[in-house]
């Protein structure tokens, strides 16, 4: 049944496209040297978590023991924010600006060869993730993005949101229009409505997920290979004080690539449908 979905739980539903219900949380002193669950259900081991001077200068440090081989740096990646998700409050609340997750492997013979490192570093008030091979001289291309929205939206089914907030520019916004016909006018939303939004609302919401593989139908990178812009389709669905919603529509992003991290600047979403229940 299209478009007989209250104003207010399209509101609700438009404020949670770009993300999932957001988690805060320390990290629990009991999880050191034990095995601890992530968002997505997998086990890892955390072997230390401690303040270490580098040549960067002073770093916080959590050290994991992982059962994925160190050469898979994409599915590592996603260990490192799920660890994140927790593991910046510690960082917040030390006071510091450069934190890294290392990777070793399972076993001590293993752990003597060289551990896999990502570095998180915060700017502005900001925390980012500095990508795996990418220097501050690097560029944007299509394999890299489109690598980073299937990283992103695993992070986003796995309700990872602080994670999420890594690849957020400061000045990100995020603007909403909706066909004519249901009468709802345009609203934006900046990276802190955004982030508290989800603190008022986390509750609301039941489930929420993404529907199939995130269909990418253009991407546009600039000749200095500095910014780009991307568009995809995307399906969302959330189940809202009972009633589940779908919305249907365009997203355009902004990126950019800033001293070896990549953050969207701006997106704009273009709801084409929304509607009561999975299927039409």
């Amino acid at each position: 049944m299209a478009r007989t979905v209250s104003e207010n739980s399209m509101r609700v539903f438009s404020t949670l496209v770009m993300g999932c219900a957001l988690f805060l949380g320390g990290w629990p002193q009991t999880a050191l040297a034990d095995p601890f669950k992530l968002n997505s259900g997998k086990i890892v081991d955390i072997l230390s978590v401690k303040a270490v001077q580098t040549t960067k200068g002073r770093t916080l440090k959590l050290r994991y023991s992982s059962k994925t081989p160190l050469s898979d740096t994409t599915t590592l990646r996603k260990e490192a924010d799920e660890l994140w998700e927790h593991f910046f409050v510690n960082a917040e609340r030390g006071g510091h600006s450069r934190a890294v997750i290392s990777a070793v492997g399972p076993k001590k013979a293993a752990r003597k060869g060289k551990p896999v490192d990502f570095v998180f570093v915060k700017r502005a008030g900001g925390w980012r993730t500095l990508e795996k091979g990418l220097g501050p001289t690097g560029k944007l291309t299509e394999q890299l993005i489109r690598k980073l929205y299937d990283h992103s939206k695993w992070i986003n089914d796995h309700r990872n949101i602080n994670a999420v907030m890594l690849y957020l520019a400061n000045g990100w916004t995020t603007t909403y229009t909706y066909p004519r016909e249901l009468g709802i006018e345009p609203f934006t939303l900046d990276r802190a409505t955004f982030f508290e939004a989800y603190q008022r609302l986390k509750d609301k919401i039941a489930s929420y997920n993404t529907s199939g593989p995130i269909e990418l139908r253009g991407i546009h990178v600039s000749s200095s290979g500095m910014t780009a812009k991307v568009e995809f389709l995307t399906r969302r669905h959330a189940t809202i004080r009972g009633q589940t919603v779908t919305m249907v529509g365009r997203l355009i992003d902004n990126l950019a690539l800033r001293q070896g991290a990549v953050v969207s600047t701006q997106t704009h979403m273009v709801v084409e449908d929304i509607f009561e229940g999975v299927k039409r």
